[in-house]
């Protein structure tokens, strides 16, 4: 089974350590050894893209965000994420890259999971028997 974890990336090295050893642990239960690509900005504010080069099996595709970076506010704190239009529209085009890039691997199964989702160790194992009897499948996520 080839499995691509796919996740679109900027300033998460706060969370990526604790990402990657949940996916890597689902995975080891379901008995399969995953890949990962992943979109990440180039701007990071953070050590990000160091933490995605130690990933094993791991492609990064860079893009330049400096048009979408964080508002500086009056008080000089930083706007945080904020989702206008033109914040949607450009994960739309990362989201949709990364996409044409999964096309080209085309992989036996394909998961998109945010680097702020850390997941169960046996998601990745139900997910795939799930997929023995559906076109498509996903996962829920209960935010506490």
């Amino acid at each position: 089974m080839n499995l691509l974890i796919g996740c679109p990336v900027k300033d998460r090295a706060w969370v990526l350590p604790h990402w990657y050893e949940h996916v890597v642990l689902s995975c080891e239960v379901a008995g399969i050894t995953p890949n990962f690509i992943f979109v990440a900005s180039e701007n990071c504010s953070d050590n990000s893209l160091d933490l995605l080069k130690a990933f094993k099996n791991s492609e990064i595709l860079l893009y330049d965000d400096r048009q979408a970076e964080l508002q500086i506010l009056p008080d000089g704190t930083r706007e945080l994420r904020r989702w206008d239009s033109g914040r949607v529209e450009l994960m739309v085009r990362l989201r949709n890259f990364l996409l044409s890039s999964v096309r080209s691997v085309a992989p036996d199964a394909f998961l998109s999971l945010d680097s702020d989702i850390l997941i169960h160790p046996d998601l990745v194992k139900n997910l795939l028997q799930s997929l023995e009897n559906y076109d498509a499948v996903g996962g829920r996520c209960y935010m506490y």
